[in-house]
């Protein structure tokens, strides 16, 4: 009885001992102050832009984008502490030069029981570029086709109702260097039947006919108008002077498309040359340039007055009708 009430005994010290051990664990676990942790690939946030902007620089790139972190703390506190709450901030206000230049990052912690450590790297490069403006011709994107029988006219640029040619682009040194044109956005006319006002934003190109990214633009945006008129094919009327003897000379085209309002293309049937055409010298196949008679309103698709024409030259045969091919003058 006694050995057995030994055994209970003994069996009992170590059962309190391994409760004692698993109490003092939890209790050291929970309390300890010391407890540190790294936490990888924070991002860096850049602030101080408009600063730097404003002082004529612009941030081209940086050496690194994410760093680690080492914080300290007791468990419970490490536990919850997400990457979101880790803040690491690149402040660039105060770089007044070129080149590459180190700027010492800035590592707080969203939590009063952890505190920051260390950090790597602690220091990044920063590579800047001095800002410039140049002024850049604007060219007009219209895409697409209006409907059959219109064509479009009068495309206008404009800004606050004022005509514009020009936009004033800024960037870094190298990017406006880069630039080889800047036009408007697209601006859809397909199936367009009325006139148009859109405003649009710009867009710059390099040689390669890329987008540039990283400019900004005064005006930021134009007003861009267009006018459309209804198409009509009418004859062509070109005087013919000076045509040699035995020679038959005619012209192609002996139609021609004009533009024009409903009212203006009803009184129209034919469209005239100002002057006559001297041929005395046409040889088969030589082209001509014409100045038309437009009537008022009328216009051509060149929205221009002018024209050209291609010219036939055959011999005559002694009936003074044009020979055949094969007794045609060579």
């Amino acid at each position: 009885m006694e050995k057995i009430k030994k055994h209970s005994n003994t069996a009992l010290k170590i059962i309190s001992l391994i409760l004692a051990i698993v109490l003092w664990a939890y209790v050291a676990y929970q309390d300890s102050p010391d407890i540190s942790h790294w936490f990888d690939n924070i991002p860096i946030t850049e602030i101080g832009m408009d600063e730097l902007d404003a002082s004529d620089y612009h941030v081209m790139s940086t050496d690194h984008k994410t760093i680690r972190v080492k914080l300290r703390g007791d468990r419970t506190a490490l536990s919850k502490i997400e990457p979101d709450d880790i803040n690491v901030q690149l402040d660039v206000s105060g770089i007044r030069q070129e080149g590459s230049v180190p700027v010492r990052l800035k590592v707080t912690v969203d939590s009063a029981n952890v505190s920051v450590v260390s950090f790597k790297p602690d220091v990044v490069s920063v590579t800047t570029e001095k800002m410039m403006t140049d002024v850049i011709p604007i060219e007009l994107n219209l895409v697409g086709s209006p409907e059959a029988g219109y064509g479009i006219f009068d495309k206008t640029l404009s800004y606050n109702g004022n005509p514009i040619k020009e936009a004033a682009v800024r960037g870094a040194k190298s990017v406006i260097s880069s630039l080889a044109s800047v036009s408007t956005r697209s601006v859809s006319v397909q199936g367009s039947q009325k006139d148009g006002v859109v405003s649009v934003g710009l867009m710059a190109y390099n040689t390669d006919g890329q987008v540039v990214s990283g400019v900004t633009f005064e005006p930021s945006s134009v007003d861009v108008g267009y006018t459309v008129l209804k198409e009509k094919s009418v004859s062509l009327n070109v005087a013919l002077t000076n045509i040699p003897i035995n020679k038959d000379v005619t012209y192609s085209p002996t139609t021609i498309k004009v533009y024009g309002s409903e009212d203006v293309l009803s009184g129209i049937e034919s469209i005239s040359s100002q002057q006559p055409l001297d041929v005395s010298g046409a040889k088969n196949g030589d082209k001509y340039s014409v100045q038309l008679s437009l009537p008022a309103g009328a216009r051509l698709i060149t929205d221009s007055s002018i024209t050209d024409i291609t010219v036939s030259v055959n011999s005559l045969n002694d009936a003074g009708s044009p020979k055949d091919n094969d007794e045609k003058d060579e």
